[in-house]
């Protein structure tokens, strides 16, 4: 999952902005730096996520360069997203496609008998 964020600061400059995050509902923490984007003007950062079933947990700390920072970290709660299974995924796709086909036949039949 990619997090991005925006981060600024008009006097000294961002020194560094950092993703925390946990993968075992906060028992332990890993702490990466995030990467400018300069098209996006966005700093971002990809959590690896191994497993399945599992809910993620992260944060932002920012830095500037005279040693300011700030944390955004959804007032204590941290912001959270779930891993779904891999399957269920593609499940959810083969429905929404199967699901369009008769639409599509339908409109095919229709667009015959118009002309």
């Amino acid at each position: 999952m990619k997090i991005s964020v925006n981060a600024t600061d008009s006097g000294s400059g961002i020194k560094e902005v950092i993703l925390q995050y946990s993968l075992n509902n906060g028992a332990s923490w890993t702490n990466v730096n995030m990467t400018y984007n300069s098209t996006s003007n966005l700093y971002e950062r990809i959590i690896p996520v191994q497993s399945t079933n599992l809910t993620v947990k992260y944060a932002v700390y920012a830095s500037d360069n005279v040693g300011n920072g700030a944390v955004n970290n959804n007032s204590g709660q941290y912001y959270s997203y779930y891993v779904i299974p891999e399957f269920l995924l593609v499940m959810l796709i083969a429905i929404l496609v199967l699901s369009s086909l008769p639409v599509a036949i339908l409109n095919r039949k229709h667009n015959k008998k118009t002309h």
